[in-house]
């Protein structure tokens, strides 16, 4: 297996933003994120794709760790300075924040992968947000955030250095 980068995008504050602004401001937020996103992922061989409510994920297949952090790092940066006000925040604008996880180049599943990018994720926002976390999966310690039962994600699992 080559190497996949997988990385998960979350807007920072998207909630306060459609009650501040309305949810026609917060779908048009949406659009210019996954804009810049997709900007971001030019190669006919990525996919970037909205994952749900105010999140994306990207693959970027054949790319290291490292490419595929820094990528990530100028997506963050493209949309934070383009300053988009968002009252009631530090940064003052639409920020976003990324969890990213390299699989190693043997093994692992895809499911995994994306489970290991969303913790990261789940890092960088307790961390403060705006923000990218990286690292390079090992392919143990990631355990996806979907309750079986239920069907869907648990938005309250905690974040783990994988």
């Amino acid at each position: 297996m080559r190497a996949a980068f997988r990385a998960v995008f979350d807007i920072d504050h998207f909630k306060l933003f459609n009650d501040t602004y309305g949810h026609a401001a917060g779908d048009e937020v949406l659009v210019f994120v996954a804009g810049r996103i997709a900007a971001g992922s030019r190669r006919a061989t990525d996919l970037a794709a909205r994952f749900g409510g105010e999140e994306f994920a990207v693959v970027l297949p054949g790319t290291g760790l490292d490419a595929a952090a820094r990528m990530a790092e100028k997506i963050r940066k493209r949309i934070e300075s383009d300053n988009l006000t968002l009252s009631g925040t530090h940064e003052g604008c639409v920020t976003v924040s990324a969890g990213a996880s390299c699989n190693p180049p043997e093994g692992g599943s895809g499911a995994k992968l994306l489970a290991a990018a969303d913790r990261l994720l789940y890092e960088a926002r307790e961390a403060g947000r705006n923000q990218v976390r990286s690292q390079q999966w090992t392919g143990e310690g990631a355990q996806p955030l979907v309750d079986p039962e239920a069907g869907s994600r648990s938005r309250d699992a905690p974040a783990t250095r994988g």
